[in-house]
């Protein structure tokens, strides 16, 4: 096994993944996980994960209601390696804990870092501050593990092209088509297994409108119907923002189907993509009523919360217009959460501020 540093301390945090990086980019020959109470569930989780890229493990248990332990700790650490040879990876712990570690290993000119999953990167705190780059990519499964999650299931990609097709047509133009839209999950809600042509518009339908239901009438005979209503009722803005999203992401995955090692906890999410060790989720909710908005607010900050801050981008796409639903809008704020209305779907890319992976022609392809 190729090492790196001869060693490292990790004050072990809430959230794996700052925990894991460190030890993956500099491989130390011994690493020192330092746990309190509170990430002591993780122990065996850690020790797991790290060891492929450690030679030696100690595991440190302390008091983080007594803070001048961790300084004697990270003391008799530091005083076992020549300068440099040692960095600390303040991954997590309170701001005394993580003060009294810097101060410690400070005194010995060792290294002292953090993750920062805004900046996608290591910002170096001692000996002088400065950036340092990841020098390595996790793909989708690699960074989920991680983060104590597995991707049970998820769907396939499909050949069809006539959904894409249409999906992509609908999103760019949505205010064309997004009132047929609704009430076509209206009606699927309310008469799960009716045919399409019971379907009758209570308007007089424009000819954007009336080439869609013509469109859907002729896939009844070419698909199941079970698709068919799927994507009448909601299908088409997962399948729109899928293959919106997708040129701009190193990975996506769409109906994800996720499962905590630990918590036994299953959530399913839309859409689910990767870049740059950031984890991407993309929901919907199809009404305009505030509360039900509300409701998925609170589901979707169930995941961001196991995720951890910064290191999950999380959007929630909607019929309402957010700016005219204030206490909502500071709600998503609040939780990390991009609170957007349906009709900025055609600008997602823009909206997301994604630099495309290939050029336009291959994105178009």
């Amino acid at each position: 096994m190729e090492t790196g540093i001869a060693g490292m301390i990790t004050i072990a945090g809430y959230h794996r993944l700052p925990d894991l990086l460190a030890v993956r980019q500099f491989r130390p020959r011994q690493h020192h996980l330092i746990l309190t109470p509170r990430t002591h569930r993780l122990r065996d989780f850690l020790i797991e994960q790290s060891r492929p890229f450690c030679q030696y493990i100690e595991l440190i248990e302390i008091d983080a209601f007594k803070p001048f332990q961790i300084y004697r700790v990270c003391s008799r650490i530091a005083q076992q390696y020549a300068p440099g040879e040692l960095i600390l990876n303040l991954a997590g712990g309170t701001k005394p804990l993580m003060l009294l570690a810097y101060e410690a290993c400070r005194e010995y000119n060792h290294r002292v870092l953090f993750y920062d999953p805004f900046k996608r990167a290591f910002t170096v705190l001692s000996p002088e501050v400065q950036p340092l780059r990841v020098s390595f990519r996790l793909d989708m499964s690699e960074t989920l593990q991680m983060l104590g999650y597995r991707l049970v299931e998820h769907r396939p990609e499909e050949e069809n092209s006539r959904f894409r097709m249409w999906a992509l047509r609908i999103g760019r133009d949505v205010k064309d088509y997004l009132r047929l839209m609704s009430e076509l999950h209206t009606f699927f809600r309310r008469n799960p297994h009716a045919p399409l042509d019971a379907f009758r518009p209570p308007w007089q339908p424009t000819v954007y409108e009336l080439e869609l239901l013509e469109e859907l009438k002729l896939w009844v005979n070419e698909h199941p119907m079970e698709r068919v209503r799927q994507f009448a009722s909601g299908g088409w803005l997962l399948d729109y923002i899928y293959w919106a999203v997708r040129p701009h992401l190193e990975e996506t995955v769409a109906d994800a189907v996720l499962e905590h090692v630990d918590w036994q906890t299953t959530y399913r999410v839309p859409v689910l993509g990767l870049r740059n060790h950031t984890l991407y989720s993309f929901w919907y909710v199809m009404t305009s009523n505030p509360m039900d908005v509300r409701d998925w607010l609170v589901e979707v900050r169930k995941w961001t919360k196991t995720v951890g801050q910064g290191i999950s981008k999380n959007y929630l796409f909607t019929q309402l217009d957010p700016y005219q639903h204030k206490q909502l809008l500071f709600m998503a704020r609040r939780m990390h959460i991009f609170l957007m209305s349906m009709l900025e779907l055609s600008q997602i890319h823009r909206v997301l501020r994604f630099q495309p992976f290939m050029s336009s022609g291959e994105a178009d392809v």
